[in-house]
C-alpha cells in the first residue's frame, strides 16, 4: 500500500512553455484534441458531481443524527452501513478530530466507534491518518482518567453489580486502546514524520500511561 502525502500549498515547478499556442499549422489538431479533451472532461465531471451529491447525502444523514437527534449510536451504525472513509473522515473531523461532541460517548459508544478510528488509521491516506489520531487522542484525553479510577475501585469488596457492569465496559474501552496500540499502522505512524509523528507522539505517551494503569489488570 503506497503512503499519500497530503498535498502542500507550493510551488509545482510547471514548465509554462508548455501552455504556449501552437503555430497555425497545428490549430486543426490541436482544435481536435481539445473537443475530445473537452468532451472527456465532461464526461467525467457528471461522474465526479454524482459521487460528491452521494457524499454530501451521506455526511447530511449522519449529521442529523448528531445535530437533530443527539443520537450518535445511529449515526456510527449509518458510517457502518455506509463504509465510506471520506465520509467517516468528513464526520470525525467536525466532531470528535476536533474535540467536539465528546459528551456524546460513553464506554459502549467509544467501543463502537473506535473501529471507525482504526480505519482512518488504517489508511493510506495521510489525511485519514491526521484524522484518526485526532479523534482516538481526544477520546482517550476525555476517557481515561474516568477509566483508571473505575478499575481503582475494583478492588473493594462486597458484591456490587452496577460497578461489575461498569468495570465490563471500562475493559471493553480498554482491549479497544490496546488492539489499536498494537496495529501495523499505529506503530507505522510513530515513525513517520512531520505532523503525523507529532501527533502519533502524543497520543502514545497518553496512551502507554493508560495501559500501564489498567491493561495490567486485565491479563
Amino acid at each position: 500500500m503506497t503512503y499519500v502525502r497530503a498535498p502542500k500549498d507550493e510551488p509545482v515547478d510547471l514548465d509554462m512553455s508548455a501552455f504556449d499556442r501552437p503555430g497555425e499549422s497545428e490549430n486543426a489538431e490541436s482544435q481536435k484534441k481539445d473537443i475530445d479533451i473537452i468532451n472527456e472532461c465532461m464526461e467525467k465531471h457528471q461522474t465526479f458531481n454524482g459521487v460528491m451529491q452521494r457524499r454530501i447525502a451521506n455526511i447530511k444523514m449522519v449529521m442529523n443524527y448528531i445535530l437533530n437527534k443527539n443520537d450518535i449510536a445511529s449515526a456510527l451504525n449509518s458510517l457502518t452501513m455506509i463504509k465510506d472513509p471520506t465520509v467517516c473522515m468528513d464526520i470525525l473531523n467536525s466532531t470528535f478530530a476536533k474535540n467536539k461532541r465528546i459528551d456524546m460517548l460513553n464506554f459502549e459508544k467509544v467501543v463502537i466507534l473506535m473501529p471507525h478510528i482504526q480505519d482512518m488509521i488504517d489508511s493510506k491516506y495521510e489525511t485519514h491518518n491526521k484524522c484518526g489520531l485526532n479523534s482516538a487522542f481526544n477520546v482517550l484525553a476525555a476517557f481515561s482518567k474516568p477509566i483508571i479510577d473505575i478499575k481503582k475501585s475494583a478492588v473493594m469488596g462486597g458484591v456490587d453489580l452496577a460497578r461489575e457492569d461498569r468495570i465490563r465496559n471500562c475493559d471493553a474501552v480498554i482491549e479497544t486502546f490496546f488492539q489499536m496500540s498494537k496495529s501495523r499502522s499505529y506503530m507505522k505512524s510513530l515513525g513517520r514524520d512531520g505532523e503525523i509523528k507529532e501527533i502519533a507522539s502524543k497520543l502514545n505517551r497518553h496512551l502507554t500511561d493508560f495501559l500501564n494503569k489498567t491493561k495490567a489488570e486485565l491479563d
